[in-house]
């Protein structure tokens, strides 16, 4: 198990090495002058050199990226340009309400998404099967801003049931966490299908069935567990996805968190912000595939070979 541990972590930091070099390369790619387009086109060319010193982007590039290297590992990301903060200072900031959003979104995907694909793989219904299928096809197909305005119109403006925007605590997070949930569930739910009803058919499950064990236990006890290790994976690719369709989510609903956060820095030219936006989302998602990995390790222990 600790040889397993080792491996992983060794490919986490590896990848999380490369993504610096790209999340770095970010301001480097831009077409033309990075300190002109973050002044904008009145600025001076005392002024482009000033920030340009300040940003040290007159030093080699490989000097540029070991600074940049080591400062992150010591928590410094810069100072916004945009409000002259600690960069780190404001993603901490933001930093919770995207995670409870994701979180709450997975809390609702991932519950939704296996009953609705366990019942479509076990239902001898026609009308059922029809409907777990149908349903998660829907949520799939409907962007997470579109299904969020409709909900907007229909809890909100309608019904008024609930705050049309805003951070103002539980009912104001219903929409948007269901808004992100729909598409993450429907990946789930076929996920969970066409793994379960693969395993249904497998030797050990028609064995257990001859022993005369209830089919509910058959199915939960028995097939459930191995079908979710595909499952799992998915789960944990969801819900690096779900970081990252916050930022729609949070512009539609004016949330406060890291997309609205992205989306202000990328139409203000705050490129230490978006950098540190981007390396914090992309470090996120490394570390739950890692999370992943492990789990696959308890539901299967022959993966750890």
């Amino acid at each position: 198990m600790i040889g397993f541990l080792l491996r992983r972590l060794g490919g986490a930091l590896m990848v999380i090495l490369a993504i610096s070099v790209l999340t770095f390369s970010m301001l480097h790619l831009v077409p033309g002058d990075p300190v002109a387009i973050m002044l904008g086109e009145q600025a001076t060319a005392e002024r482009i050199s000033v920030l340009r010193q300040q940003l040290g982007l007159d030093r080699p590039l490989y000097v540029q990226y070991g600074t940049f290297l080591l400062n992150a590992l010591q928590g410094d990301f810069g100072t916004s340009i945009r409000s002259g903060q600690p960069v780190l200072q404001e993603v901490t900031r933001q930093l919770p309400a995207t995670l409870i959003l994701a979180l709450s979104a997975v809390a609702i995907a991932a519950p939704l998404g296996i009953l609705l694909g366990t019942v479509a793989a076990v239902t001898r219904s026609r009308f059922l099967e029809f409907l777990t299928t149908t349903v998660p096809l829907i949520g799939l197909s409907m962007p997470t801003f579109w299904s969020g305005l409709l909900m907007i119109l229909l809890f909100s403006l309608y019904l008024e049931w609930l705050p049309v925007v805003g951070n103002a605590g539980l009912a104001s997070l219903i929409m948007p966490a269901i808004a992100l949930a729909l598409p993450a569930s429907a990946v789930i739910a076929r996920m969970t299908r066409s793994t379960l009803a693969e395993v249904l058919g497998q030797d050990y499950v028609r064995t257990a069935r001859a022993k005369g064990l209830l089919e509910r236990v058959v199915t939960y006890k028995h097939a459930l567990r191995n079908a979710l290790i595909p499952t799992v994976t998915i789960i944990g690719l969801q819900f690096g996805g779900l970081i990252g369709g916050a930022v729609i989510v949070e512009s539609v609903f004016a949330r406060p968190g890291l997309g609205r956060l992205a989306v202000n820095a990328i139409l203000t030219r705050d490129f230490p912000m978006v950098q540190a936006v981007v390396l914090f989302g992309a470090v996120g998602y490394v570390l739950v595939n890692l999370l992943v990995d492990l789990l696959y390790s308890v539901l299967d222990p022959r993966i750890r070979q």
